[in-house]
């Protein structure tokens, strides 16, 4: 990760809005970041650019002329309103998901990319399950249709209540099966899919739904 002098970070802002450099000035000032505000759209296209940079902060306008090009660019961070959330899917690259209007969450965000965490806003985790849920939901219902060759259906009905942010003795109380059961398929769930943690699962099944709303199947 690229450093500026002083060991400041450097932060490229690319969204469409007038108020930008003001909603950023905190961030600016707490001395640990150094921020750009982008003028010309066109540079987006300039990969030699983007990489100068360690974060970089856009909206789903700016997002979707970035999307395919995404490798290689500074740690990307998407600002996005709830009634937008119909217009993105998710892909590789993205760190963040943050609510627009919500600038305190930045500094969270920073910090979990920071960690190597993907941080997602709660008001779009919410959103995204409930996406994933009936997707899911759908495909557990429909005896033709086969989500994937890689999960059973109990590995299947143990994710959508996953998704849901239910704890393992939740998860065991809804499905009426044991806790070692239930942590028995998470794990096998996770060595399917190469995942390491409970967090990876529900962000890889995330986004698998996604994609799957996007291109009307379902991959993993």
């Amino acid at each position: 990760m690229a450093y500026t002098n002083g060991g400041r970070q450097k932060i490229l802002v690319a969204i469409q809005s007038e108020k930008v450099a003001s909603v950023y000035s905190e961030l600016a000032g707490n001395g640990r970041f150094q921020i750009h505000i982008l003028n010309n759209k066109y540079m987006l296209k300039d990969l030699s650019f983007l990489s100068t940079f360690d974060f970089l902060i856009t909206d789903i306008v700016n997002y979707n002329v970035l999307k395919g090009r995404l490798i290689g660019l500074p740690h990307l961070i998407v600002l996005m309103s709830r009634k937008e959330g119909h217009l993105f899917s998710m892909s590789e690259g993205i760190k963040a998901i943050v609510k627009k209007g919500a600038p305190d969450e930045l500094e969270i965000a920073l910090q979990a990319i920071k960690r190597g965490d993907l941080y997602i806003s709660n008001e779009f985790r919410l959103l995204i399950s409930e996406k994933s849920n009936g997707l899911l939901s759908n495909k557990l219902d429909s005896p033709k249709e086969n989500l994937s060759n890689l999960l059973t259906k109990t590995e299947l009905q143990v994710m959508r209540e996953l998704i849901n942010d239910k704890t393992n003795q939740q998860i065991a109380d809804t499905l009426y099966l044991s806790k070692r059961t239930v942590e028995y398929h998470i794990a096998a769930c996770m060595r399917k899919l190469e995942v390491k943690s409970r967090v990876g699962l529900a962000v890889k099944i995330t986004r698998a739904t996604l994609l799957r709303e996007q291109k009307n199947e379902y991959i993993v």
